[in-house]
């Protein structure tokens, strides 16, 4: 090849850079991929998924449990007071199963593990109380209560150095979103620990109360929820513990005026986080629209 030709390839090479065999090599063809991937990656993928992610899950997840708790129709016109004082089940044998509805478990499967069993160990009346272990969850479901003032009483048992535990919700999840919704779908209105040796705490709006109680005995639990006043008060006994603004929830953080259920929970901690055995017996449960 003449000087005159090898210098016009090389000027043809550089001002318009044609793949040819005589100039360039499988490094060119490595850099035109790069470039056509790295503009495809960074516009498509880059963009499409950051907002995808962010838009849609950050941002609805937030908004739609927000939005859900208040969401949907008043069912206080079908509120009818409520009371089982647990006899006439068959000892030993789930209550949830046994009882049927409101009675329901979290995950809304009766007679499994989350199921406790009617017991005849312990009674504030009767012969008969449900038993609550570790794990066990249990939920008199009230349906999506919106107005109205309620009134839920409750006996709990808690034995010598054992724990015992409860909540109130705002709303409980229905059996479809048990498994397709993330667990935040439901909104907890207070927590109430018993722990070992006769001190409690509860916590509403983010404020942690104390309070006493008798172990190895009966004690009367009381929960008011107005909702029309949106005020709530926990009495331990004849001891009011504390008055809150019923929406703000558990940690202060909600905003939701409904009512949803109680659940008792055999909850392996305590008011301070730290691991104890859950055993406690409930009787003579009540919930009477004011």
């Amino acid at each position: 090849m003449s000087r005159v030709t090898t210098a016009l390839l090389a000027l043809l090479c550089a001002g318009v850079m044609v793949f040819s065999a005589a100039c360039g090599d499988d490094d060119d063809g490595g850099g035109a991929t790069d470039t056509d991937t790295d503009t495809d990656t960074d516009t498509d993928t880059d963009t499409d998924t950051d907002t995808d992610t962010d838009t849609d899950t950050d941002t609805d997840s937030d908004s739609d449990s927000d939005s859900d708790c208040d969401e949907g129709p008043d069912d206080a016109g079908e509120f009818t007071d409520f009371s089982d004082d647990i006899e006439g089940y068959a000892v030993g044998e789930p209550i949830a199963e046994e009882a049927g509805e409101p009675w329901m478990t979290w995950n809304y499967v009766v007679g499994g593990m989350l199921d406790p069993d009617v017991s005849d160990d312990q009674a504030a009346s009767g012969s008969n109380s449900i038993h609550l272990e570790a794990d066990h969850d249990l939920v008199l479901m009230l349906g999506s209560l919106a107005s109205g003032a309620y009134e839920i009483e409750f006996q709990i048992y808690v034995p010598t150095d054992m724990i015992g535990y409860f909540n109130v919700l705002q709303r409980f999840w229905t059996e479809d979103e048990v498994d397709t919704s993330p667990e935040d779908d439901n909104f907890w209105g207070v927590d109430v620990w018993f722990d070992a040796g006769g001190g409690g705490v509860m916590h509403a709006e983010g404020v942690y109360t104390n309070f006493s109680y008798t172990v190895d005995a009966w004690n009367t639990v009381t929960v008011v929820v107005d909702l029309d006043l949106n005020e709530a008060t926990v009495t331990i006994g004849d001891s009011d513990v504390y008055t809150w603004d019923w929406n703000l929830g558990n940690a202060g953080e909600s905003d939701c005026t409904r009512l949803g259920g109680v659940d008792f929970y055999g909850n392996g901690q305590d008011s301070n986080g730290d691991a104890g055995e859950p055993s406690f017996y409930i009787d003579d449960v009540t919930v009477t629209a004011l």
